[in-house]
């Protein structure tokens, strides 16, 4: 179990968040960004953000099972804890990649609405 834990930590860690996705952004840092970018690299950034966010699910699917997986005796365990506490570094990472995602998509549909003018 603590070896599947570990392995999971390490792919977070050296897999990071895919193609240029900084899960600490603020939605306030995101929209500075993105006002500077051409629509191309919003669609990039768009298309980074959908990627990452399609990864943590999966993850968090692993990490749901893993928890289910721990018998009730034990769920106040380390095993436990070190689970709990995964699914709300994934769930918090989810949200702020979320909350860049719409950022992005507000940015990107205004550009193209000032293109179509």
């Amino acid at each position: 179990m603590k070896k599947t834990l570990v392995s999971i930590l390490a792919t977070l860690v050296l897999c990071g968040c895919g193609a240029n996705v900084d899960e600490n952004k603020t939605p306030q840092q995101a929209k500075e960004e993105a006002m500077t970018l051409d629509s191309a690299a919003l669609q990039k950034k768009v298309d980074a953000c959908k990627k990452f966010l399609e990864e943590q699910n999966a993850k968090s699917k692993e990490v749901i099972e893993k928890m289910k997986a721990i018998p009730l005796s034990q769920q106040m365990g380390e095993d436990a804890q070190k689970l709990r506490a995964e699914a709300k570094k994934i769930g918090d990472a989810v949200k702020n990649v979320g909350d860049q995602l719409q950022v992005y998509l507000d940015e990107l549909k205004a550009k193209a609405a000032n293109a179509a003018k």
